[in-house]
């Protein structure tokens, strides 16, 4: 039947799907650049900083903290 295949197409699709494709792990409300630290060696590909309560240029310092804390796990690796 037309919807038997049609099943057989989407489970096809879920299989490759699954095989090909990763979900990236995020870490969100780090507030450190230590933590993010930790949570990039831990394995998180993303590392969103908690920017709550700065403007700016605290902001923006407190972002590149985190990224220089993060390359330099990277460069460790």
């Amino acid at each position: 039947s037309d919807r038997a295949t049609a099943e057989d197409r989407q489970l096809g699709l879920i299989a490759w799907w699954s095989e090909i494709f990763e979900v990236p792990c995020m870490a969100a409300d780090v507030v450190t650049p230590e933590h993010a630290t930790s949570l990039a060696r831990a394995g998180a590909d993303f590392v969103c900083a908690n920017l709550r309560g700065l403007g700016g240029a605290d902001a923006i310092a407190r972002v590149r903290l985190f990224q220089e804390a993060i390359a330099m796990t990277q460069g460790a690796a």
